[in-house]
């Protein structure tokens, strides 16, 4: 984003406020820490501090305080914008049924795909809106080329 112009800090004002671009990433991480049967909880501790987003990695610090005084590692997930309410409870189940690494690995995939078809979304509108603006220009230049051409005919009758 460094190379954008005057479109660079507004795009990382955008994209200070989207923590869920993080999110498959994050989860990836913790379950990959479940499935060794290490600690979460010093798993978000390592993250929070070698992020490479410096808003992410404050996030994490804020969820790490969170945790720390006694708060739930989802809802801490849940309240910095990382997951929804709903997949907060999914992963709280989860964890209490003993299922955390899989449902981890299966929320980040979740995150990837929902991540892949909003890209795929936006290439189809922004084809969709080169073709038309294509269309336009091609219709403008046409109307012009010929335009005074029409008025002639017009005038010689």
């Amino acid at each position: 984003l460094r190379g954008w112009g005057i479109l660079g800090p507004i795009l990382r004002l955008a994209v200070r406020f989207t923590p869920q671009r993080a999110s498959a990433d994050i989860l990836r991480y913790l379950s990959v820490t479940a499935q060794a049967d290490q600690s979460v909880l010093q798993a978000v501790d390592s993250l929070s501090r070698h992020h490479q987003a410096p808003d992410i990695r404050s996030r994490l610090r804020s969820i790490n305080e969170h945790i720390q005084q006694g708060g739930s590692l989802w809802d801490g997930l849940a309240s910095q914008g990382f997951l929804s309410r709903q997949q907060s409870s999914l992963l709280h189940a989860a964890e209490v049924a003993g299922g955390l690494p899989y449902a981890l690995s299966e929320r980040s995939l979740q995150f990837e795909r929902e991540h892949t078809h909003r890209l795929i979304c936006f290439m189809e509108y922004a084809r969709v809106t080169a073709v038309l603006a294509l269309c336009l220009g091609t219709s403008f230049i046409v109307i012009s080329l010929f335009m005074p051409l029409i008025q002639l005919i017009n005038d010689l009758s």
